[in-house]
């Protein structure tokens, strides 16, 4: 089905950090740069004519600029249709931050292109994004489907506004549609009126969700250029809700001039919006790449000290090494636990120790008691025997 107004939300979320292929970049540049550089040569100026002959001298940098791109586009690029300009100028279409006032940020402006892409921080505010994020969570029934390389890196759903019953198709891959439930309808009521969309009649027609359970789950290049969108012929909208970790989102140009930038990238947060606007289905790819700890690829093979003291090697965080005087220490106050007591059992052990008192004090007592006695008879007895002495005599 033709998306009806040329629009899609796109609902995406999981857990942050460096990815592996930008700590591998940098490392790569550092290595780069340690490495002294021959004396540059003096080449004479360049004129149109001798563009391929500059193409020649420059093929260092074009090798190095190759190395960073983490993918070709194998198509041929599609020929410019506005003189030096890819695409005509923007006249009939209105930037999303342009139809509202929430603060917008464009991290991607490519006039010639007509392509564009802009970052909304979170609208909702870290309450309700939660609540979103366990509703979305619970209420979607995922699919993980196959393809020829194995299961999917993450887990989708394909939603759509009735009467539409369209599949989607992508990879080699078809996903049944569902039909909106009612809590779609009420995120879509929160969540458009900051891309401008009040009314509903004007919202999107179709919700493709991907849920990413954590740092490995990803998307690999691709555009959104499928039929059912008409992303290569016509401007659209895309817009993106994150809810849950933070994610780093990357674009790159399909066909770019030596000169140029090859993209742009945003960091996606829980709640944050972020859109994809004009034909940049046509000239750019975008991904959620794969998140991995910085210190799985710096302490690969080496070992590094932080500064708590903690040790980074062989890809693993170690605890502090311990002085053998902490550990005499530690063995010292080791100290075994008592065992668990339940009320009934701390009732018995209270009880006998209180009859226990009171025993030892009746027989302590007693045994004074006893003792008095004893020393009465004795003193009475040693009075009588001095009484008879003295009648003897």
């Amino acid at each position: 089905m033709e998306g009806r107004r040329g629009a899609k939300s796109l609902i995406s979320w999981s857990q942050p950090r460096q990815t592996l292929a930008d700590a591998i970049l940098l490392l790569k540049a550092a290595r780069a740069k340690a490495v002294p550089s021959p004396p540059p040569v003096e080449e004479p100026p360049p004129v149109p004519a001798q563009a391929p002959a500059k193409r020649k001298a420059e093929e260092g940098e074009e090798k190095e600029e190759k190395k960073a791109r983490l993918w070709q586009h194998e198509d041929p690029p599609p020929p410019k249709l506005a003189g030096e300009n890819w695409e005509s100028p923007r006249e009939k279409l209105k930037l999303i931050g342009e139809l509202t006032e929430e603060p917008w940020t464009y991290f991607l402006k490519d006039e010639s292109r007509r392509s564009f892409a802009a970052h909304l921080a979170n609208p909702l505010g870290k309450a309700r994004s939660a609540a979103w994020f366990a509703k979305v969570r619970m209420g979607t029934k995922w699919l993980q489907p196959s393809t020829r390389w194995g299961p999917m890196p993450r887990k989708t759903a394909w939603m759509v506004a009735q009467p539409c019953s369209c599949s989607y198709y992508y990879g080699g891959m078809e996903v049944q549609p569902i039909a909106y439930p009612m809590w779609m309808l009420e995120l879509m009521q929160e969540v458009m009126p900051k891309c401008g969309f009040s009314d509903l009649a004007e919202m999107p027609d179709s919700c493709n969700l991907n849920l990413y359970e954590d740092g490995t789950q990803m998307v690999g290049w691709h555009a959104d250029d499928e039929d059912l969108f008409q992303g290569k012929s016509k401007d659209i909208r895309i817009i993106s809700l994150s809810l849950g970790a933070t994610r780093h989102f990357e674009l790159e140009l399909n066909w770019p001039a030596p000169e140029e930038v090859l993209g742009a990238k945003q960091q996606l947060a829980d709640g944050d919006i972020c859109t994809m606007e004009g034909m940049t289905q046509k000239h750019y790819m975008h991904r959620v790449p794969e998140e991995v700890p910085l210190h799985t690829v710096l302490a690969k093979k080496d070992d590094l000290t932080l500064s708590d003291g903690r040790r980074l090697s062989g890809g693993e965080l170690l605890p502090p090494e311990k002085k053998e005087e902490e550990e005499e220490a530690e063995d010292l106050l080791e100290l075994p636990d008592p065992p668990p007591m339940d009320a009934r059992t701390w009732k018995k052990t209270f009880l006998w120790q209180v009859i226990s008192i009171v025993f030892v004090l009746i027989v302590t007592q007693l045994g004074t008691w006893y003792h008095e006695e004893e020393l009465r008879k004795i003193l009475a007895n040693s009075t009588a025997g001095r009484g008879n002495d003295s009648a003897e005599l």
